[in-house]
This record gives C-alpha cells, structure tokens and sequence, in this order.
C-alpha cells in the first residue's frame, strides 16, 4: 500500500515564485510558520455604497515577494488557507464615511481556497449588489468544502478611524476600531485596537493577548519628529510609496525581530506587515496583498492574533481610505 506524498516543486518553477506548502495552516502549523502571503481575492474596484461586498482572502506559504498573475494563480491552486468576511448590508453601504467602523466577522479556514471563490479572483470586477452578511459565491457551496475553521476575528459596530465623506473627515478618538481574534472554541485568544493619541497622522495599533496585555505596537516608521508617515520606495518586488506597518515592543518601541528573514530587502528581518505591489490587474481592480512576518518566539495564538491585525488594517485603512 503507497503513501501519498505532498508534491515536490519543481526548483525551475518555484525559483522566484511562491513556494507553497501542501498541508493546510491549521493552529498547529501556525507556531511554525514563520512567514505568510496574504491575499485578497475580492475586486473593491468601484464597489461602494451597496455594491460594497464582503472581501475575502486567500493565503500562502511564500519565499519571497513574487506577486505575478501566475504567483498568484499558484497561490489558489496550493494556499494553506482563506478567509471569507461576514458583514452586514448597511455596514458595508456605509464603510467609506466609516472606515473600519462596521460590524464584521473574519472567518480563517484551513485548507485550499474553494473553486467558487477562485473564480471571484479570476474577476477584475462583477458588480453584483451583495444583500446577506457573506458574498454570493457561497449560494449552494457544501460546507465540506469549506475547510475546518481555525480561528475568527470580529467586532461589533464602532467610529471609524475617520468619519465623513470625500474631502471632509475627521479622525475619531473614542469608540475606535478593533479585531478580537477567537479561537475554534470560540475562546478569545488575542484582541487588536487602533489607538488614537497626539500624533493623529501616525497610525497605531495595539496587539494583546487573551489577558489584556499588550505584547506588540504596530506602527509605521515616521519623520518629521514622529509627527508623520515615512513612506518607503524600492525593494524586491516593492511597491512604490509603500508603509511598513513594523511590529514593535510597547514599551521601546523597537522592532521586533521576525521570525525569519525571507523577505528580501523590503523586510530587512524585521516583524512586519507589509504591502506588496500586486501587477497591473489586480491593482486595477484594488486587490490587495500583503506579506506578513511574525515576531520570533511567538505562539500560534498570537500568531493569530497578528493575522487578525492585518485584517484591520486592510478594513480600516485599504479598503476603507482611511489614510494610507
């Protein structure tokens, strides 16, 4: 009786390209994992008010930052994992006067991304009016094909980061965004907040653990005296004007080391989460990617946790304009 054996890539494929792991990210893998590639396969391509739909993921084990349209066909075809968003109707209506102020729920399956949602990738942009919490390709899908769920983050309705429209907005100090990251048990093992002070055009989190305390600040590095942004330009495969978001030590606010340096320059060994420049289509049709390097030394837990703070700060700041 043969064993099945994962499939070994090619090194003339996988050299410079996404080297994706067969076995699904389950929370025992993930204190493993030190890196991943995660992508959304929903367009946001002219989707507002109510053709604003909820975003889904997919995600990968990766090498490096090779983010071409076969990168990403790659990444379908062998992610480790997905992530689906469960989202109300007047919540996403309202998400660009709200940034991250919506009620909504992130769903992380093991496993591959299911054959509906490729197809939704493979779409630069189908303008569908979404009328339930969770998008139209999962009318009809057998729940067996969804993979176990691993963990979950979720919020109820908050302020967004800024309130208004267009040119008009205001940031917003109370009541502010948040992730609490939970288990399959539906036990809370981690919560991420954005947090409002004195320098308002530097964004932060703050990450914690299930007791409360904050084991990591997530913040872009800065200039002009800590009062704004510093953007960076350049790398491998980086994308232009990019901002790091580096995961930090609360108290000293260094960063922490990550988990292993397999990045290239863009990186530098440091924990962060990163955006990466997605090629032409999918950067027409808003589909965002970003490569996620974990802290050394942490648990599957956080590690969670840290993809919970990732899906933040696509809610609240790509998706939703809020300012970066």
């Amino acid at each position: 009786m043969s064993m099945k054996q994962d499939p070994v890539p090619d090194p003339e494929v996988a050299q410079g390209a996404f080297l994706v792991s067969a076995s699904p990210l389950t929370m025992d893998r993930l204190s493993e994992t030190p890196s991943l590639v995660i992508s959304q396969t929903t367009s946001a391509f002219c989707r507002c008010f109510c053709w604003r739909p909820s975003m889904g993921f997919s995600v990968a084990e990766a090498s490096n930052t090779e983010t071409s349209a076969a990168a990403h066909e790659e990444t379908l075809e062998a992610g480790v994992g997905w992530v689906h968003e469960e989202a109300g109707f007047w919540g996403r209506c309202l998400s660009h006067m709200f940034p991250g102020g919506r009620s909504t729920k992130y769903v992380f399956h093991s496993g591959p991304i299911p054959e509906a949602l490729k197809n939704d990738e493979r779409t630069c942009f189908d303008c569908i009016v979404q009328k339930g919490d969770v998008s139209n390709e999962f009318a009809g899908l057998d729940p067996s094909e969804l993979g176990e769920v691993q963990h979950t983050h979720q919020k109820v309705c908050t302020n967004g980061i800024v309130c208004g429209a267009a040119d008009y907005r205001l940031p917003c100090c109370c009541n502010l965004p948040y992730l609490e990251s939970r288990n399959a048990k539906d036990e809370v093992i981690g919560r991420t907040e954005y947090i409002c002070d004195m320098c308002l055009f530097v964004p932060k989190l703050a990450i914690k653990d299930k007791e409360g305390v904050e084991r990591y600040r997530v913040r872009p590095d800065t200039c002009v005296a800590g009062l704004c942004v510093r953007p960076r330009c350049g790398g491998q495969k980086g994308r232009c004007f990019r901002v790091p978001w580096v995961i930090r030590d609360p108290a000293t606010l260094e960063p922490a080391a990550g988990a292993e340096a397999q990045f290239g320059p863009q990186v530098d060994g440091k924990a962060q989460i990163t955006s990466l420049w997605t090629g032409v289509k999918r950067a027409c049709a808003k589909k965002n990617a970003y490569a996620l390097n974990f802290p050394s030394g942490t648990d599957a837990d956080m590690r969670a946790t840290i993809i919970g703070a990732t899906m933040l700060i696509d809610l609240g700041f790509s998706e939703g304009g809020g300012g970066l």
